[in-house]
């Protein structure tokens, strides 16, 4: 007998608000909107004094579909967290009386801004360039800031056009390509031109370029002295064409002569100068074909005499390199098991050459200054909370306190995935790491769809951290990384040879055998 038409509609109404209550968002979840909220932190840095912490606070301007930053300052106990003033990079001068930052300013786009740290506060903008410049350090006495900046390359055609009338729409002219790098994932086209160094006096004027040529000229780097600046590059004509291929430089700043440091086929990248002016720690390897090379940790005389390894067989890529007060060993960050933590390499003395973890555990951390007294700043990130700034003393590193809180009030009350570390064994039995998120309040009685990625990466090196997409969600999700860099050449040599095509062919076709598209 069929039902009628009334009765249907009415249990089809009775069931509707138990469809939508189903359906509706729980008020303990992440939900997007709550992503436009979220804030970060970055670039922690102490004064000379050690009493203050300016940092970067960013956020998204909902408006105007774009990200924000300001400058905040806090005591070095967390009080008296404010708002400073807009902008980001943030530099104390060496006596503290200044900080120079970047903000948006005129003719156009990002420009150097100094702002006194007095009662007045007042900030001037000391350049007015056509390009955004990166790279400021202030120069040692405090009286220059040094700074990189594109240098647009406008080539010379022999075919001229008329000049169009004024509010001509024309169609676009065409775009000349002569670079093998002229694309650029998440940008599009890049600028032509060439990074060069230049340095401009910090009560505001001219900057005067320090280098020329078709080259790029990458980091500033001064000298205790103020001197030279040291910067890495690949001073080379056919340098686009040279895979993993620069050197370590050093540029009179007084003559503009540049002197090459070091020689070697690899690259050189990231120096940093010891407190007495003698030493330079960089990092770098040898040249390979290899997919993934682990750096590794030098150091020279300031002339580039006498270049030596000094991280030994340690098979982890360093970053963020920090000299100690007295310039007997050397700080930096490094990744191990998805986790970044600071380590220490002593230079001298029976430990020489061996790496000590100054922290440990499950997190991000990342330092972005050691004073001489041993006061450290950074920020941490976990898997169930975004960055926030911390400080720690290097004599008890296990005491590091959170300064910040910028995400609280959007986390609080919110569950989520819970995160389980596993590992499991390689087709050629080689130990691999992994991580597979449950979904809020799991139960295991029931049944979850999975997301598992693909990556082509035959290296790849999974991070912890909380991922906003992934936090939430009321599914599972899986996430491996290959943990051992210096094993990972074996690795990628099975992979080419079999788990590839394992992967790439069988287990990539969909039920009625054809090749999936979609991975």
């Amino acid at each position: 007998m069929a039902m009628p038409k009334r009765l249907l509609w009415a249990i089809l109404f009775s069931c509707l608000p138990a469809l939508i209550l189903a359906q509706a968002p729980k008020k303990d979840r992440l939900t997007l909107d709550l992503y436009l909220e979220l804030e970060s932190v970055a670039d922690p840095q102490l004064s000379p004094d050690g009493s203050q912490i300016i940092y970067t606070r960013g956020g998204v301007d909902k408006v105007n579909d774009k990200r924000e930053t300001a400058l905040w300052i806090m005591n070095a106990d967390g009080i008296r967290n404010r708002f400073l003033v807009d902008g980001s990079n943030a530099h104390w001068s060496p006596n503290g009386d200044r900080i120079i930052y970047t903000a948006q300013g005129k003719p156009k786009g990002t420009q150097i801004f100094v702002r006194w740290m007095d009662a007045e506060g007042a900030a001037s903008q000391i350049t007015h360039v056509d390009q955004s410049p990166s790279s400021i350090a202030w120069s040692p006495d405090g009286t220059g800031v040094a700074f990189a900046m594109q240098v647009e390359d406008k080539a010379t055609w022999p075919i001229k056009m008329p000049k169009a009338p004024d509010g001509a729409k024309w169609t676009e002219a065409p775009k000349i390509v002569e670079r093998l790098h002229y694309r650029q994932d998440r940008q599009g086209f890049v600028d032509t031109g060439y990074s060069h160094l230049f340095v401009v006096p910090a009560s505001g004027g001219t900057p005067r370029q320090l280098t020329s040529g078709n080259y790029d000229h990458r980091s500033v780097e001064w000298t205790p002295d103020g001197k030279r600046i040291l910067f890495s590059g690949l001073r080379a004509d056919d340098a686009e064409y040279q895979w993993r291929e620069s050197e370590i430089y050093s540029l009179d700043v007084a003559s503009g002569d540049i002197t090459q440091l070091t020689h070697r086929k690899g690259p050189d990248t990231n120096p940093n100068v010891s407190p007495d002016g003698t030493k330079i720690a960089y990092t770098g390897y040898d040249w390979t074909r290899d997919t993934w090379v682990d750096s590794k940790l030098y150091v020279m005389n300031i002339d580039g005499s006498n270049s030596h390894l000094v991280s030994g067989e340690w098979d982890r890529s360093p970053s963020e390199i920090h000299w100690n007060a007295d310039g007997t060993g050397v700080y930096f960050a490094a990744q191990n098991e998805g986790s970044q933590n600071l380590y220490f390499l002593p230079l001298a003395g029976p430990k020489a050459g061996k790496v000590e973890a100054v922290t440990t555990g499950a997190q991000m951390l990342t330092v972005s200054d050691i004073s001489p007294k041993g006061k450290v700043v950074g920020v941490v990130s976990t898997n169930a909370k975004p960055n926030d700034v911390v400080i720690f003393d290097l004599k008890n590193p296990s005491q590091m306190k959170q300064l910040t809180f910028v995400n609280d009030d959007i986390l609080a009350g919110k569950k989520l995935g819970k995160v389980e570390e596993f590992w499991y064994t390689s087709a050629d039995g080689l130990k691999i790491q992994g991580w597979y998120i449950l979904p809020p309040d799991f139960d295991a009685s029931r049944k979850y769809p999975m997301q598992a990625p693909y990556s082509r990466r035959a290296a790849q090196h999974v991070r912890r951290g909380i991922q906003f997409r992934l936090a939430g969600n009321g599914r599972e999700r899986l996430r491996d990384s290959v943990h051992q860099p210096a094993r990972q050449h074996r690795l990628r040599q099975q992979v080419r040879q079999h788990d590839h095509e394992r992967v790439s062919r069988k287990g990539l076709r969909r039920s009625d055998g054809r090749r999936r598209r979609d991975h």
